[in-house]
């Protein structure tokens, strides 16, 4: 699992996705990981303060990234919906549904105006 961490506007760590590394190559290659432009920032990480690449979660930026988000939701979405037609293995569902809870995760902080940063990985 790989994490996308969000930090409040002193750096602090409010919460933290983990996203399976399928999931995080999919984001790599979309237009998530094009979105903003990131800066060096320090943060608070497990009591220390240190310097990380972070996304400034901001306006335009923020729309961006929401948008991004929802219309994965909505792909993934339909993949779960016509794999639970197709009868899918229980293996199969279970990662669409991981990645749809992934997703949301993400969208809901990217969201989530106490949030200002947010780290990536391949920052």
């Amino acid at each position: 699992m790989l994490d996308f961490v969000f930090y409040s506007a002193d750096g602090e760590e409010l919460g933290v996705v983990e996203v399976s590394e399928a999931l995080y190559e999919e984001l790599a290659r979309s237009e998530f990981a094009r979105i903003g432009v990131s800066a060096i920032r320090e943060v608070v990480c497990d009591g220390e303060r240190v310097s990380v690449a972070v996304v400034p979660l901001a306006g335009e930026c923020r729309r961006w990234l929401s948008g991004v988000q929802r219309d994965a939701i909505i792909m993934e979405s339909e993949k779960v919906l016509v794999a639970v037609g197709a009868m899918p293995s229980r293996d199969k569902f279970l990662e669409g549904a991981q990645w749809l809870r992934q997703l949301q995760g993400l969208r809901r902080w990217v969201e989530d105006e106490g949030c200002l940063f947010m780290g990536r990985l391949n920052d």
